[in-house]
């Protein structure tokens, strides 16, 4: 159901009309030389410094706060998929969800160590919303943007605003660190450029079909997995065939 106060907000923000505020550079640099102040190399810790120091601009805070985080899953079922261009099923997406919502993923353990809360929302699965999942449903899937538009123009803003609300609740009640569960060196491994879907999956395949219209690459991601997984027994010419048949057909 789209909500008329997620599209204003959403085009608030995107007029500028209330920004939002970049990160305070003199915290940033602040946070950057408490680690270059360690008795360790200059760098030594790599991005894991980078990426603190982002966030001690962002919260404007040296040290940053870490103790008060929420990992926020946003769901949703892409059209595209009926084209055949995904290694998997809208299904998927619905029992992902539920499963991460239970804590039964990857990500359960991980947020467990850190003291993080996870938060699953359901703004396009194509099915039911799962169990543990919270229901933003703005539609039930995209539509096939090979065909016509993945969504109309509200459906875009309502997203948005949704995501900008969703955030918001977050920080009202004193979070300090939101973040989504995949990394973004993940999602380009993936070929999901723009997206945080899951390599192979339904969540990730317009960002993979648009790489291969933009560039002429092959929509195959690169394995991450090791030799003899499942993922390395799919037949070879999947999804790649199926890509290159709608390139043609455009």
């Amino acid at each position: 159901m789209i909500r008329t106060e997620d599209i204003q907000l959403a085009e608030t923000v995107l007029s500028g009309a209330s920004p939002i505020t970049p990160p305070d550079a003199e915290e940033y640099h602040k946070v950057k030389a408490s680690w270059d102040a360690l008795a360790k190399p200059l760098d030594g810790f790599g991005r894991l410094e980078e990426l603190t120091s982002r966030i001690g601009g962002i919260q404007e805070k040296n040290p940053p706060d870490l103790h008060h985080a929420a990992v926020l899953v946003l769901a949703s079922d892409n059209g595209i998929v009926k084209e055949g261009v995904s290694q998997s099923g809208q299904e998927i997406t619905a029992l992902c969800a539920g499963n991460i919502a239970k804590g039964h993923s990857t990500l359960g353990p991980l947020a467990k160590r850190t003291g993080a809360a996870i938060l699953v929302y359901d703004l396009g699965i194509a099915g039911d919303t799962p169990e543990g999942v919270r229901d933003e449903k703005i539609r039930a899937g995209t539509r096939d943007f090979l065909t016509e538009p993945a969504m109309t123009k509200e459906e875009a803003l309502a997203a948005i605003g949704t995501g900008i609300r969703l955030v918001g609740e977050q920080k009202a009640r004193g979070i300090t660190l939101v973040t989504s569960p995949i990394p973004s060196e993940f999602s380009r491994t993936s070929g999901a450029l723009t997206s945080q879907g899951l390599p192979g999956s339904a969540s990730a395949a317009p960002c993979t079909t648009c790489r291969s219209f933009s560039t002429g690459s092959s929509a195959r991601p690169r394995p991450l997995w090791p030799k003899g997984s499942f993922r390395r027994r799919q037949p070879s010419g999947f999804p790649r065939t199926k890509v290159r048949s709608l390139r043609e057909r455009r």
